[in-house]
């Protein structure tokens, strides 16, 4: 992938346990999804059930430490907030501290895709977050948009909601539309180099 691409090379499968995704950190991507919290969803065609302790948050520090990777962590309810508080006050983590609030993601960690619901949990967020946002529900126009006028950022594709209205739409359709979007609100979007230094990526 390095060879083709400039951008930002992020390895998601927070599912896994630390073991199933050395390779992420031996690898040196640029980062790496850190779930906060017991990975509880529900599809059509797969449950899927895996507990994160703690222990295994500061272990995803210590190793994105050595290796350099940054860690997006994974917000679905209030609960993640405390764990990534936790990891703070340990000072185990650097800022900025890039985290996805998930919204409508169907199983035991859902929570409303409302615009009601990002507010809420974006006030308890920790001071020096970059927030991006993610909603799983034909709502999300609604709630990106409240997104980028608040000044935060999203995320799209057709594994969050493969729909722009009513339309089935492709993962470029999606980005093309939301960069529409952010434009008309005034609100450019980053190249990669900006996204690095926002986030705080090592290039």
């Amino acid at each position: 992938m390095r060879k083709k691409t400039k951008g930002i090379l992020q390895c998601g499968m927070s599912s896994l346990p630390v073991p199933g995704r050395m390779e992420v950190f031996e690898e040196k991507a640029d980062m790496i999804s850190v779930m906060l919290s017991h990975h509880d969803e529900a599809f059509a065609r797969l449950d899927t059930h895996q507990l994160h302790p703690r222990e295994e948050l500061v272990e995803y520090m210590r190793l994105a430490s050595r290796y350099h990777v940054k860690p997006e962590f994974e917000v679905w309810h209030t609960g993640s907030i405390w764990n990534l508080r936790f990891l703070v006050a340990k000072r185990i983590v650097s800022q900025p501290y890039f985290s996805t609030l998930f919204l409508g993601w169907p199983g035991g960690n859902w929570s409303p895709p409302t615009v009601e619901e990002y507010l809420y949990r974006r006030r308890l967020m920790p001071e020096k977050s970059v927030v991006s946002v993610s909603v799983m529900d034909r709502s999300q126009a609604d709630v990106l948009t409240a997104a980028i006028t608040g000044g935060d950022h999203v995320r799209v594709g057709t594994e969050d909601n493969p729909f722009i209205g009513e339309k089935p739409a492709t993962t470029p359709e999606l980005v093309k539309w939301i960069s529409g979007v952010s434009k008309a609100i005034g609100r450019p979007v980053a190249s990669v180099n900006e996204a690095a230094e926002l986030i705080g990526v090592r290039r």
